[in-house]
């Protein structure tokens, strides 16, 4: 089967996915679940690449590297969710786009089922340009990959560790990776994504690649990821969160600037 083929088989399925997910959502009252269907969503996208035209080199290396990814934060998601209310970032959606039932709405998980196209993608061209030998480019891909999942992970756990505490829940997390950063878990899943560009390096793909972690940062930076998120935090800590800006750097971790105090 040719990567178009494969592609479009992919997005048709992102799309069914979502669609199912966005009425479930409403069923449940919680769209929060968009999240945890949109990572296991890429794995199970990858899977089913592998499944289909998975015969060339060493084209279970990208699919390991994607459903330690798929796993590791969808289960986180799991039980955030599973556990918490409801984002408040998906309130605020609901009444800026017209409710739940709205189109716009509606849009709004079809924007879901894109990304999780989108992002399946780099491990289809990663499967049909697989390596006849694990050489230093694969094990760098490695590194880079089960480094920033790794990361990751230590930014979720410190932040859910923070969060046990009730004297804690109206007080800014400034502990671990979030001294500095403030998105640390946004930052490592943005390098994850460069473990592709890795991995191709030296193909024709190469270069195509390169446009996935662009994507990611874009929309860690500008849409999805911080400024949602600040929003929230400004909306719940007010003052506590104004002065963490000042403090901390948005994205990529660095020393504390303490002057601000």
């Amino acid at each position: 089967m040719s990567f178009l083929e494969l592609a479009v088989i992919g997005l048709i399925a992102a799309i069914v996915i979502m669609t199912i997910t966005y009425f479930l959502c409403l069923a449940i009252d919680n769209a929060g679940w968009v999240d945890v269907v949109w990572a296991f969503s890429i794995g199970g996208l990858s899977l089913f690449y592998f499944i289909i035209d998975g015969s060339n080199g060493y084209s279970w290396l990208p699919l390991a590297i994607i459903l330690a990814w798929s796993i590791r934060l969808g289960s986180h998601l799991f039980v955030r969710i599973a556990t918490e209310p409801e984002d408040g970032r998906y309130k605020a959606i609901e009444q800026k786009w017209g409710g739940r039932k709205s189109p716009m709405f509606f849009g709004f998980f079809m924007i879901q089922a894109a990304a999780a196209f989108v992002f399946s993608l780099p491990v289809l061209l990663a499967m049909r340009n697989a390596s006849s030998v694990i050489g230093l480019i694969e094990i760098l891909a490695i590194v880079v990959a089960m480094a920033s999942i790794i990361g990751e992970s230590i930014a979720d756990h410190q932040l859910k560790s923070f969060k046990k505490f009730p004297n804690n829940h109206s007080e800014v997390c400034k502990e671990g990776l979030w001294r500095y950063s403030r998105h640390p878990n946004y930052f490592f899943e943005w390098t994850y994504w460069i473990s592709y560009a890795v991995i191709l390096a030296g193909t024709d793909a190469f270069y195509l690649s390169l446009l996935f972690p662009a994507i990611m940062l874009f929309l860690v930076l500008k849409v999805t990821g911080i400024p949602p998120t600040e929003a929230q935090a400004i909306r719940k800590r007010g003052d506590l969160y104004r002065q963490y800006q000042n403090e901390t750097s948005a994205f990529f971790p660095w020393f504390p600037n303490t002057n601000n105090k």
